[in-house]
């Protein structure tokens, strides 16, 4: 493992995957580039920061209602199959990535963070 590797690189690692399975779409999916992101190059406690980074990221999305868990309010609308289609959230329609997923990934890069700074300090730590 290099001692360069962080929690942030984890980060930009995982955007990077997300994107790709975006734009190369599957009906089961390889995900083992997450796995390559974090299992082989972050500490476990690395990892747990990378998880509460995540999980702030997350809600702090849900609150400006990027993230809608019901498929109400502005940030996406129930369709007629039960799928959902982007609504005000800050798509802008021509999206490859989940409005919600990309409001997390927009969050858990902002190099001037504004909320979850103690996790993105956490984040920015050099491994031990």
């Amino acid at each position: 493992m290099e001692p360069e590797f962080t929690c942030r690189d984890a980060v930009v690692c995982i955007q990077q995957c997300a994107f790709d399975l975006a734009i190369n779409p599957s009906v089961e999916p390889d995900l083992g580039c997450l796995l390559d992101c974090v299992e082989e190059n972050l500490t476990v406690r690395e990892t747990y920061h990378l998880l509460q980074l995540s999980n702030c990221a997350a809600d702090e999305c849900e609150q400006t209602n990027e993230c809608m868990p019901d498929g109400g309010g502005t940030g996406t609308d129930t369709d007629t199959d039960g799928g959902t289609t982007s609504g005000g959230g800050g798509d802008d329609g021509g999206g490859i990535i989940d409005p919600c997923l990309q409001c997390i990934f927009l969050e858990m890069s902002n190099p001037e963070p504004t909320v979850c700074v103690e996790f993105h300090e956490l984040c920015n730590e050099m491994p031990e």
